[in-house]
């Protein structure tokens, strides 16, 4: 199974080549490489059965003689007269002159491909085509397999090789799955399914192979999973804190506002995880503002109260800096400061506060991926909470808990997950939703606005600046790109600063002819920003862009990710102080940035986001007593899909039905690919419809692992030479260490 498909008969370097840029290096990989679809090719036509359609038919015909080639521009059609006992037809192949002269007359051949009328000549449109009796037929009157393939590699030679590897490697193939859940699933062999799902004898069977492969995948992820979770939390022994429930009553007394029944549930959860000797794995996650960072601040509270340390770890700066913030106000009662740790801090202090981590003189820091540093210790640490998980792989989550003896970890996210994901990317935790936000919150209303109707955006930004309110301006680039023919961000904000933002909205004249609108409490006349001309249209800023540029009074910002740290938190600060009135930015601000009086938001070309991304970003607005709005523009046609996701966005403020939807329309490879580094790829189990397989897989593997925690049992070796063998990008996450 490991050898070079070199070593199979047909592959020489070109074609291992043209393999490799399937994916397909070994043997076991060519086994792996599963059909697209199947054609039934098992009933044979004849000429004068054919209607012309798109639907691809078999016949079985004799040639009549050479044929010839057309040329025609940019391509060539060979032609051969054919015929069979109902009468007379011709065979068509497109760029492949050769075919015109390759067969004899009276040879009988075997033709898949789309039947037209040409000229009043049934003509076939040839798929794949083969001659009778040369040899038992993979491509004809059976059920046929299509395979992903590139240019040079065709079907018939694609499926040769396949067959070649299916019957090299018959002889080698144990079951890994125990016979008892085989029987109790009704699961086909594993000989018979790899057969059947390369060369099926009906479609049936094709289903049950599939079937049986797909669980298969499912149930060794989800046993590894549950491997892990009997590593980490179910055999290991941590730390039990002392949390009682006047410890939850005098938290929750001290807090500024009341819990929702939400927040008090997921709190009580995390408090009996607290008290157990078993380190907790459990996942927070609920929709934007739902209030996740309150059940943290408990948890690292109680490590602190206990004489332990506490670690959160965000993804940025500026988040890690946002999360500072929050939890030194939520926690200055019980007189407890978070230090902050992130890459950009000067050499000097991030010594000064590893050597205090490594001490146990700092008892609760926040900071980012410098936190997971080999060079950060901790003396004792007891709660580690990610925020953002998605945003983090699976190992950078193990090397955070590896910190500590045993810590209990929490993973927290804003961007609600669909179950069968949840079921995947956590299968080792716990699960706690959040669902329901703080009373007298309410989600942004949302509007998707053409690009000539922006305007109406553009004056609610100002509507809200002259009630003493804030608006971002979202676009998704940083720089121009003809490619992409979107609005950068630096393009938008000196445009703005220039007077775009003014003249947009139609405000020359709707201020009376000044440059600004009034401020809170003043009238008319008697504003406090002096009237000046609007600037040229091609006019530049001429102050550094991390202060500001204040045109009519509306004061711009700019923030993006290249910024470098220190100007862009300043930049944030500067936003939050109520220095800036309108923030032009990109997607760096779709986590982390809490400012309660930002009421309105413009997403520039919002077409080029996710669903999941959009939702989050007008998560920013509406977060104090205000309520927010949020204007979608975009260029998208009635009839581009574009349109109809960003409808969704207006129809409901429901993030689990957006993350549904979001789901179906990208597919799950972006949660599970190089953000979630350690889990396999899934090649045959589809999220949107194989819920109930996922579910049964894991029901089947968690209870396999109960009775058999070493899969020890002789009619486990198999399953056991698996995990080891062929899974070896999760062997971390087995590390006892």
């Amino acid at each position: 199974l490991g050898a070079h498909v070199t070593e199979l008969h047909g592959v020489r370097e070109k074609r291992a080549q043209l393999l490799e840029q399937l994916g397909i290096r070994t043997v076991g990989d060519l086994l792996r490489h599963i059909p697209l679809r199947y054609e039934d090719r098992r009933r044979v036509l004849s000429l004068g059965e054919l209607v012309p359609g798109r639907t691809p038919v078999v016949v079985a015909v004799e040639v009549l003689g050479p044929g010839e080639t057309l040329r025609r521009p940019g391509t060539t059609v060979s032609q051969v007269a054919v015929c069979d006992a109902s009468g007379p037809g011709r065979l068509v192949w497109f760029n492949q002159p050769y075919r015109a002269t390759q067969f004899r007359a009276g040879t009988k051949l075997v033709c898949s491909g789309t039947p037209r009328i040409v000229a009043g000549v049934m003509s076939i449109h040839v798929q794949e085509c083969e001659v009778v009796g040369e040899s038992p037929s993979l491509h004809m009157q059976r059920i046929v397999p299509v395979y992903p393939t590139t240019a040079g590699l065709t079907q018939p030679r694609l499926r040769m090789l396949v067959d070649q590897a299916v019957r090299r490697t018959a002889h080698l193939i144990e079951d890994p799955l125990p016979e008892p859940i085989r029987a109790a699933r009704e699961l086909i062999p594993a000989s018979e399914a790899r057969r059947a799902l390369h060369f099926p004898r009906t479609l049936r069977e094709a289903e049950r192979a599939r079937r049986r492969e797909t669980y298969e995948e499912l149930f060794i992820l989800q046993l590894l999973l549950a491997m892990r979770r009997r590593l980490l939390h179910d055999s290991a022994h941590g730390l039990a804190l002392p949390v009682d429930e006047p410890a939850l009553a005098a938290f929750e007394a001290q807090l500024p506002f009341p819990l929702t029944t939400a927040q008090s549930r997921v709190l009580r959860a995390v408090a009996d995880d607290l008290r157990s000797d078993r380190p907790a794995m459990r996942l927070i996650h609920g929709d934007v503002g739902s209030g996740k960072t309150v059940i943290a601040a408990f948890a690292l509270l109680c490590a602190v109260t206990s004489g332990r340390q506490a670690a959160f770890m965000a993804p940025t700066e500026i988040l890690a800096e946002q999360h500072r913030r929050v939890l030194e106000t939520l926690l200055r009662p019980a007189n407890v400061r978070p230090v902050l740790l992130t890459g950009s801090l000067p050499a000097r202090d991030k010594q000064r506060i590893r050597a205090g981590l490594a001490a146990g003189d700092i008892p609760l820091v926040v900071g980012t991926h410098a936190l997971v540093q080999e060079t950060t210790r901790f003396a004792d640490l007891a709660v580690a909470v990610v925020d953002e998980q998605h945003r983090f792989g699976v190992l950078q989550r193990a090397d955070l808990a590896a910190k500590g003896g045993r810590p209990h970890l929490f993973v927290m996210t804003a961007t609600p997950i669909p179950r069968t994901l949840a079921l995947v990317l956590y299968g080792d935790c716990d699960v706690s939703v959040l669902d329901e936000l703080p009373t007298g919150r309410r989600p942004p209303i949302t509007k998707v606005l053409r690009k000539p109707d922006r305007d109406r955006a553009y004056s609610a930004v100002l509507r809200a600046v002259a009630a003493g309110q804030q608006a971002f301006i979202v676009c998704p680039l940083i720089e121009e790109s003809e490619s992409l023919q979107a609005d950068a961000a630096r393009r938008r904000y000196e445009e703005l600063s220039a007077g775009e933002l003014l003249r947009s909205a139609g405000t020359w004249e709707q201020w009376g002819g000044r440059s600004c609108p009034p401020r809170p409490g003043e009238q008319w006349g008697g504003h406090s920003c002096p009237p000046r001309p609007l600037a040229g249209k091609n006019a530049r800023p001429t102050v550094p862009i991390s202060s500001g540029d204040s045109v009519g009074g509306v004061r711009v910002g700019l923030l993006h990710g290249r910024l470098r740290p220190e100007i862009g938190a300043a930049v944030v600060e500067q936003f939050r102080k109520r220095e800036l009135d309108v923030l032009v930015c990109t997607t760096v601000i779709e986590v982390g940035v809490d400012v309660p009086s930002a009421t309105v938001m413009v997403v520039e070309d919002a077409e080029r986001f996710g669903l999941a991304q959009l939702h989050q970003l007008r998560g920013r607005v509406g977060r104090g007593a205000e309520r927010g709005s949020c204007y979608l523009i975009t260029s998208a046609g009635p009839d581009d899909p574009a349109s109809e996701r960003l409808a969704l966005l207006e129809r409901t403020a429901d993030g689990f039905e957006v993350a549904e939807a979001d789901l179906r329309l990208r597919g799950p490879g972006e949660f599970i690919g190089t953000r979630q580094a350690g889990l396999p790829d899934l090649r045959m189990a589809d999220l949107l419809s194989d819920t109930a397989l996922i579910e049964t897989a894991r029901e089947d593997a968690f209870a396999l692992l109960a009775s058999d925690p070493t899969l020890s049992h002789p009619d486990h070796t198999t399953l056991r030479h698996l995990i080891h063998h062929q899974a070896p990008t999760l062997l971390p996450l087995m590390r006892a260490d």
